[in-house]
Order: C-alpha cells, then sequence, then structure tokens
C-alpha cells in the first residue's frame, strides 16, 4: 500500500469513530486532534503509528525520548530483521533496563543515535510520511491509557523539513558508561 494512501486509510478510518472528514483531512496533510475521537478511539495514533511501521518499504526514522519493549518498538524490530533501515534517535540512560533495552535495539540492528536534551515525538516512514505527535514508544501511551495527539503529513516539502531538523541535530552515536 502506498503512503498516500495510508494517509487515506487514516482518514477514513478516523470517520468511522464519529469525525467528519474535514476534521481529519486538510489537503495532503491528515490531522489527528479531536476530543470526540479520543472519546472514541483512544489509541488511534498508536494504532496508526503501528500500521505505517509493517507497512514502510525502506526507512524508519524514529525520534523518541522514551522507549520500553512496547509493541512499535518490537515492531521496528521486525522491520530491521525484514530488511528495512531503523534509526532510533533517542535520550541517553544511565538507568539499567533502558541501558539492557538499548544493548537489545543494537543487537537487532538497529542504529540508535542520542541526543541528551531530546523531548520531540517524531515518526519518517520510507522519506514520504511522518507523525509528529505526543506518544512516547512506551506501554502507557499505546496501550490508550494516555490520550495522546499528534499530527500525519504525506505533503513532500514538510516531510523534508521534519527530517532535516533532526539531521540538524548534534547527535552523539554512542554513550560514554564510564
Amino acid at each position: 500500500m502506498s503512503l498516500p494512501s495510508l494517509a487515506k486509510v487514516y482518514a477514513s478510518l478516523g470517520s468511522k469513530t464519529g469525525m467528519r472528514p474535514s476534521d481529519c483531512a486538510a489537503s495532503r496533510t491528515v490531522s489527528y486532534l479531536s476530543k470526540s475521537f479520543h472519546a472514541r478511539a483512544r489509541h488511534y495514533l498508536d494504532i496508526f503509528t503501528k500500521f505505517v511501521i509493517t507497512q514502510s518499504f525502506k526507512t524508519i526514522i524514529i525520534v523518541n525520548p522514551f522507549l520500553d519493549r512496547s509493541m512499535p518498538v518490537q515492531l521496528l524490530v521486525k522491520a530491521k530483521r525484514m530488511g528495512r533501515t531503523v534509526v532510533i534517535v533517542t535520550r541517553p540512560s544511565f538507568k539499567p533496563h533502558i541501558i539492557k533495552l538499548h544493548e537489545w535495539l543494537s543487537k537487532a540492528g538497529i542504529k540508535l543515535m542520542y541526543h541528551k536534551n531530546l523531548h520531540a515525538k517524531i515518526t519518517i516512514i520510507d522519506d514520504s510520511l511522518s507523525i509528529v505527535s505526543s506518544m512516547n514508544f512506551q506501554y502507557n501511551a499505546t496501550a490508550g491509557i494516555s490520550w495522546e495527539a499528534g499530527i500525519v503529513t504525506i505533503n513532500k516539502e514538510t516531510v523534508d523539513s521534519i527530517k532535516a531538523s533532526i539531521t540538524d541535530l548534534n547527535l552523539d552515536h554512542e554513550i560514554s558508561r564510564k
């Protein structure tokens, strides 16, 4: 399925939750920020994010300060095993469980990069679709416990601009644990 089609799926699924098309799609940008949408589909942003990860063709870039072994993270490992390039930009941590998680992701072949002041939550799929949201890749954010909101775009200029904002960061490729 092409990424423009994915955005249409997102819009159509939004309409099934009670949103009007005008609430969900504008031009080539699909947005998600509706209390009524939240009330009917609390974890819809999570469902869509997991869907686009599984439908990627080449590259997945994740910017997210807080990760655990939630389903989106497990899908990233699966995508890597299927030959996708997966890059995660996250916060460095010296907590043992986070170190273990990062080691597991690295061992799976996922490239980890670090920025100590990171707070953004961004997903870029195949340089064609971007999600900018409040959702961390943790169980409490991806299981419908927290109300999350975000914007999805397939506008090429916007996706390129979002990607450039990531590549412009001064990222560390490794953490000194000494």
